[in-house]
């Protein structure tokens, strides 16, 4: 916090960098927002192979099932693939495990690579894949592999990178235009966020609310209360 003559300021410093030598901060919930054609945090960055549609919380229609992370993605392609790598501090972005959330749909089964290590997942899973490492990983990278020719599709919601190691875990989270209600329209935003188990959750919302025609603040509040709600269950 930044005292100035007309009151507070406040600067943001990039997620993985800390004045305190002593504190790693990294990544948490990552999504290859290249799928979505839009921006990425600015610490790390995504390409993919294959066909992928997507879906975010801020379709006034919306049609889709989505997570913590407001957005999701979906194939129905035999072979695709998802790389995530970073931008800045690579030196914080290493882990050893990762959280795999996802749903198939249909009655196929998929081979999933991550990094090496492999998971077979399917309707009956319960959207939850666990990998774990013995070394240290630099950048994710993906193999989803259709087992059979049944009707059948692989929905993404991000993945959850972990380090067996002190310091500080970071996960920033939004989708552009978002508002409070977006993330009330999201139906497994409580079973992922128990993957993430967040010690502090900070809600920066608001700014897309009150742009919007109609604005109340008995409702903005209410939406408030909820999402508090959720994050509290």
């Amino acid at each position: 916090r930044v005292t100035k003559e007309e009151g507070y300021g406040y600067l943001m410093i990039p997620p993985f960098y800390s004045p305190h030598g002593g504190h790693r901060l990294r990544p948490f919930h990552c999504f290859p927002f290249k799928i979505a054609k839009t921006n990425h945090p600015v610490y790390y960055r995504s390409n993919y192979t294959g066909e992928w549609k997507y879906c975010k919380n801020v379709k006034k229609k919306k049609s889709c099932y989505l997570g913590v992370g407001g957005i999701m993605a979906e194939t129905t392609d035999s072979l695709t693939s998802i790389t995530i790598y970073p931008v800045m501090m690579p030196q914080n972005f290493s882990f050893d495990k990762v959280s795999l959330l996802f749903e198939v749909k249909g009655s196929s089964r998929y081979t999933v690579i991550i990094s090496g290590d492999t998971a077979v997942v399917d309707s009956s899973s319960n959207g939850i894949a666990v990998c774990k490492y013995e070394t240290l990983q630099d950048s994710l990278f993906a193999v989803f592999r259709k087992m059979d020719s049944l009707p059948g599709k692989f929905v993404l919601y991000g993945f959850v990178l972990d380090k067996d190691a002190p310091g500080i875990m970071y996960s920033s989270i939004g989708i552009n235009g978002a508002a409070t209600y977006s993330f009330l329209k999201c139906e497994r935003f409580e079973k992922d966020l128990r993957v993430l188990n967040p010690d502090l959750v900070i809600l920066s919302l608001g700014t897309n609310d009150g742009y919007g025609k109609g604005y109340s603040d008995s409702i903005y509040y209410a939406n408030i209360d909820s999402l508090v709600s959720k994050i509290r269950m």
